[in-house]
């Protein structure tokens, strides 16, 4: 069993759905892993992205496993640019994808009113699940898609707290998904919606110690979709 240098989080005070377990489908065929998704994906906010983000850690766990781990995320993308942007040619050779996208992109800080919340809610749904049922279209029938889950912002309050769960809950419920990462534990989310003190660099990238809790809340037996023992 490999050992992790963070321990993992405990369960959530607000408890999102449970989802996506690693015997929803076979083990992946091939032991690559891609990573998609927006800047937190690429670690930014960490000292040294490519050594402290939280996909960086992940690759650590993993290459002893023998998964190899390639982030292609690109910083400031939201729903829009990966609903239009050409899919990797090469999607079908990896056995595991990961797509991680922030609300946060998507103007969630800046909305207040019930109807606001709602819309920036249902718009980032929408061109989630659309992505979603693309990258399946073009993966390999055995991989598994894996999408990272709503995470914290400093700029976030009660009501963004309930449309991150609500949204969490919703992604739980898609076909296309082999399992959604719970950002919301409390090792990550202070109780608020939010960064702990200290794990932060600005109110939307956590710190070297904020993508450490990041990938405290990962389950690579999930992730990979077998035990992690089990890998030669």
């Amino acid at each position: 069993w490999l050992k992790l240098k963070v321990a993992p989080c405990t369960l959530p005070l607000h408890l999102p759905m449970m989802c996506g377990t690693m015997d929803s489908k076979a083990p992946p065929s091939t032991t690559r892993v891609l990573v998609l998704g927006s800047s937190v994906s690429t670690g930014c906010g960490a000292d040294n992205p490519e050594l402290d983000g939280w996909f960086a850690l992940m690759q650590d766990a993993v290459h002893p496993l023998g998964f190899k781990v390639e982030c292609r995320g690109l910083g400031g993308t939201n729903v829009v640019y990966w609903g239009q942007e050409p899919l990797p040619d090469d999607l079908d050779s990896f056995g595991v994808v990961m797509m991680c996208l922030s609300l946060g992109n998507e103007g969630l800080a800046g909305a207040h009113k019930p109807a606001h919340l709602s819309e920036v809610e249902q718009h980032y749904l929408d061109g989630l699940h659309y992505i979603a049922k693309r990258l399946r279209q073009k993966m390999s029938p055995n991989a598994r898609l894996v999408l990272g889950g709503p995470y914290p912002n400093n700029d976030y309050k009660e009501a963004h707290l309930e449309v991150l769960l609500r949204v969490h809950n919703s992604m739980c419920g898609w076909d296309e998904v082999d399992h959604v990462i719970d950002f919301l534990q409390p090792c990550l989310n202070d109780g608020k919606g939010n960064w702990h003190a200290g794990a932060s660099t600005d109110p939307g990238h956590p710190n070297n110690t904020g993508h450490q809790q990041m990938f405290a809340c990962l389950s690579l037996e999930d992730v990979l979709g077998q035990s992690v023992d089990s890998v030669n």
